[in-house]
C-alpha cells in the first residue's frame, strides 16, 4: 500500500510538471466519456428499463384503420369500442378520452389536461397509486365525481400536500373529490394532470361516427398477440358486414405496448448509442497515442528507474496508476458534461418523448462510467 501511495504522489508530480499533456488527455476523456455516459443514460431510462406496468409485454394498445383513407392509427367509436369489448378478445379492455377542465382553486385558474378512462382502466395496468386510491366500481359507474391527480400537478399546484386527499377542486364549475395521486412515472395514455373516471349514455352506446376513445387491452392469459390479432380481425370485419356504411373500410390493429411507446425511438437512440461507443473508442486510441508519445520522451527516466533496481511490475504500476489518474479526472469531468447534456436534452427534447423525466445519471450509469475509466 505505500508503495502505491508513493507512486501516487510521484504521478500527480508528474502530471503537474506536463499540464498540456493532463489538460489534453483529461479533455479528451472528459469528451468520451461524459457523452456516452448521457447517450447511455437516455439509453437505459427510456428503452432498459422496464415500463412501470404489470406484465407490460401482455398489454396492447388498439387502434382503427382506414385503408381507403390510409389511416393507421386512429381512434375508436364508443360503439365500436364496446361491440370490442364484449366480444372477449382480451382479458380486458378499456378506453380513455382526453378532455380539458379549468382548475379553480389553490392559485389562478389553470386549464388542466385530463383522461376521462372507464371501468377497469387502472386495473388492468396493474397501477397502485402512489397515494390514496383508485376509483371504486360505483364511481367508476360515473355516479360521484371523483379524481385521481397527477404527480406533477399535485407537486406544482398543492406543494406535494398529502392532506389534498379527501378535499374537494373544482374542475369547470364542478367540485370534484381527489382520491388519489398517481405515480411519477405514470403516463398512460400519455402525460396528463389528472385521470377521472368515465362512462357512457344509451346514446354514446349507439354513436359509431365519432372516433374519440384511445383503447388499451391486456391479453387473455396463454393468448399470443398473434392470436389476439387475429381475433380482433374477426371482430372488425363482422362490423364491417353489419355496418358496411360506417366501417365497411375499417380495420382494428392491435400493438404491443412497447412496440407503440419504442419501436420508432430503438433505431435511433441504438444508432447515437454505437456512433458515441465510437467516439469514446477514438478518444481512448487519442489519449493512448499521447501516453505512448509523453513514454516515448521518458525513456531516460524509466531507464534511470530500472538501473537504480525498480522492477518491469513497479515500472508498469507507476505508469497504470499514472493512466488511471487521468481516466478518473476525464471521468469526473464527464460526469459533469453527462448532467449538463442530460439537462439540455430533457429541456429541449419534445415532451411527449416517452419516459423523458425519468432519464437520470443513477447507479447503472455510474456502473456504466466506471466500466469505461477502466477501460
Amino acid at each position: 500500500m505505500e508503495a502505491w501511495w508513493r507512486d501516487l504522489r510521484f504521478s500527480l508530480r508528474a502530471l503537474a510538471r506536463q499540464p498540456s499533456f493532463t489538460l489534453a488527455a483529461v479533455s479528451t476523456m472528459a469528451l468520451g466519456i461524459g457523452a456516452s455516459a448521457a447517450i447511455f443514460s437516455m439509453f437505459d431510462g427510456v428503452l432498459l428499463r422496464p415500463l412501470p406496468y404489470e406484465d407490460a409485454e401482455r398489454i396492447a394498445v388498439v387502434w382503427q384503420t382506414d385503408v381507403e383513407r390510409g389511416m393507421r392509427e386512429g381512434k375508436l367509436s364508443t360503439a365500436n369500442f364496446i361491440d370490442l369489448r364484449d366480444g372477449g378478445t382480451f382479458d380486458r379492455l378499456a378506453a380513455a378520452e382526453a378532455y380539458g377542465f379549468d382548475l379553480i382553486g389553490g392559485g389562478s385558474p389553470e386549464r388542466i389536461r385530463a383522461w376521462l378512462v372507464t371501468a377497469g382502466f387502472f386495473e388492468l395496468l396493474g397501477t397502485t397509486p402512489y397515494r390514496g386510491r383508485m376509483p371504486s366500481t360505483t364511481e367508476q359507474a360515473g355516479d360521484q365525481h371523483v379524481v385521481v391527480l397527477g404527480h406533477g400537478l399535485w407537486q406544482r399546484r398543492f406543494g406535494a400536500d398529502p392532506a389534498i386527499i379527501g378535499t374537494s377542486i373544482v374542475l369547470s364549475g364542478t367540485p370534484h373529490v381527489v382520491i388519489g395521486i398517481m405515480p411519477p412515472e405514470f403516463r398512460m395514455p400519455a402525460a396528463a394532470d389528472m385521470w377521472l373516471p368515465r362512462s357512457f349514455t344509451d346514446e354514446e352506446r349507439q354513436a359509431r361516427r365519432r372516433t374519440h376513445l384511445n383503447v388499451v387491452g391486456r391479453l387473455k392469459p396463454g393468448t399470443s398477440l398473434e392470436q389476439t390479432r387475429a381475433e380482433v380481425d374477426v371482430v372488425a370485419n363482422r362490423l364491417a358486414d353489419r355496418f358496411p356504411d360506417i366501417n365497411g373500410s375499417l380495420g382494428l390493429a392491435v400493438v404491443a405496448l412497447p412496440d407503440q411507446l419504442f419501436a420508432e425511438l430503438r433505431p435511433a437512440l441504438g444508432v447515437v448509442l454505437g456512433a458515441v461507443g465510437f467516439l469514446l473508442l477514438l478518444a481512448c486510441a487519442n489519449v493512448a497515442n499521447l501516453t505512448l508519445l509523453r513514454g516515448f520522451h521518458r525513456r531516460r527516466e524509466l531507464a534511470s528507474r530500472a538501473a537504480l533496481g525498480a522492477t518491469r511490475g513497479e515500472l508498469i504500476r507507476l505508469l497504470v496508476t499514472e493512466s488511471l489518474i487521468v481516466a478518473l479526472a476525464g471521468a469526473a469531468a464527464g460526469l459533469v458534461l453527462a448532467f449538463v447534456g442530460i439537462r439540455v436534452f430533457q429541456t429541449t427534447a419534445p415532451a411527449e418523448l416517452p419516459r423523458l423525466a425519468e432519464i437520470a445519471v443513477d447507479v447503472r450509469v455510474l456502473v456504466f462510467m466506471l466500466a469505461a475509466v477502466v477501460f
